[in-house]
């Protein structure tokens, strides 16, 4: 109803090793990465991005002309 994953719980996703796509490609969605406000808005919902691994800038090109196609 809020829009929140239904296979999120309390201690991260629920089905994390057969995750669908999409989530595997998140939080790199165009809708996301169109703006840096639109990238500091979801980070405000989702405590996981800026956290982590680094991804190469290439790695994020292919993955977003990969959604597109």
């Amino acid at each position: 109803r809020n829009g929140d994953c239904v296979l999120l719980s309390d201690k991260g996703c629920s089905v994390y090793s057969v995750r669908p796509q999409q989530c595997s490609d998140y939080p790199f969605w165009p809708e996301i990465m169109k703006s840096p406000f639109a990238w500091l808005r979801e980070a405000q919902r989702c405590p996981g991005i800026d956290v982590g691994e680094v991804h190469p800038e290439q790695k994020i090109a292919d993955l977003l002309k990969s959604q597109q196609e």
